[in-house]
């Protein structure tokens, strides 16, 4: 692990312990949308060319077509029950559209979709709808060891990176396991931000429960590990395979001045920030589910030459 990457953990491990709900929202509201970018970025140039055009583009229509329904949860025409229920059936379709890949899967992997599409259809009949979207939350934020372990298979001096990116989103585990023995110390408070009252678990909620604040501390540190990996680790990576930055530089500057403004949101009307924010990390959380089950089959595949899609990254 490098000096860079040991102190930043060190730094958000205390901090998660400490202070979980300041570090949640904060860590949202600044480094939200700039992940959501950076990761389409590295996705794009990663995984553009290995599969065809047509597929790409079934792919991306039904990402945006959920994209626009949680555009309407968030005007107001779309109920939170409904969005949930919606937000599912879009995985289901996906899995769908991975299962049909034409390319650059092994059988195993069209079943696993298969299976997952089916799992998603059940998940819905047996109206476990909201735990199945936290489990979906909570594991979204281990993909970068995934992607790094795809790396390394690609490229066997990317190793040591993906077993360092193991390491790291073991401490998260750790903390559960501190919990879980009853041994966790309680949430600080008093930190004045009071546009987060009532908005985060506050100390009075986690503080009469160890394993539950270690839940929350834990789910903190996965996720400012997985910004880490998107914004810094990956991208630096990707860049070195290729030659040039996944994210091009006029874009980087967009979405710090979109930033700004999203943080100012946050600030005034947490939850309406949220929901608004959701739209494009819906967007970017169900596209990695299908590519990370193709990336990851037994016998990948490229499709000569570099598609076009996603080219507002480029």
């Amino acid at each position: 692990m490098n000096r860079s990457l040991g102190g930043f953990v060190a730094l958000v491990t205390v901090l998660a312990a400490l202070a979980p709900g300041p570090l949640y929202v904060c860590a949202l509201a600044v480094f939200g949308l700039p992940h959501v970018i950076w990761e389409l970025g590295f996705l794009r140039s990663r995984y553009a060319a290995r599969w065809p055009v047509g597929w790409w583009g079934v792919l991306i229509l039904v990402l945006l077509t959920h994209a626009a329904l949680r555009a309407l949860a968030w005007l107001g025409a779309v109920s939170p029950e409904a969005q949930q229920v919606l937000d599912l059936l879009a995985l289901a379709v996906l899995m769908l559209v991975a299962a049909a890949v034409p390319k650059g899967a092994s059988w195993s992997t069209r079943l696993a979709a298969l299976l997952a599409a089916g799992a998603v259809w059940a998940a819905l009949e047996w109206g476990r709808i909201g735990d199945v979207l936290l489990g979906l939350a909570l594991l979204h934020n281990f993909t970068p060891v995934a992607f790094a372990w795809d790396m390394a298979r690609d490229a066997p001096r990317y190793r040591p990176q993906a077993q360092v990116a193991s390491l790291a989103f073991l401490l998260p585990l750790g903390l559960l396991a501190l919990g879980a023995v009853g041994w966790w110390p309680a949430p600080l408070s008093g930190w004045g931000l009071g546009w987060l009252d009532g908005q985060v678990p506050g100390p009075s909620v986690a503080a009469g429960n160890a394993s539950r604040a270690a839940w929350l501390s834990a789910a903190v540190l996965a996720q400012c590990l997985h910004y880490y990996y998107v914004l810094k680790v990956l991208p630096r990576a990707e860049g070195q395979r290729t030659g040039h930055a996944p994210v091009p530089h006029w874009l980087c500057a967009c979405t710090l001045l979109l930033t700004a403004g999203l943080v100012i949101y946050f600030v005034q009307r947490f939850g309406g920030a949220r929901q608004l924010y959701g739209v494009a990390a819906g967007f970017h959380a169900w596209l990695e589910w299908p590519l990370l089950l193709l990336a990851l089959s037994p016998r990948p595949s490229r499709v000569a030459g570099r598609s076009n899609l996603l080219s507002i990254t480029r």
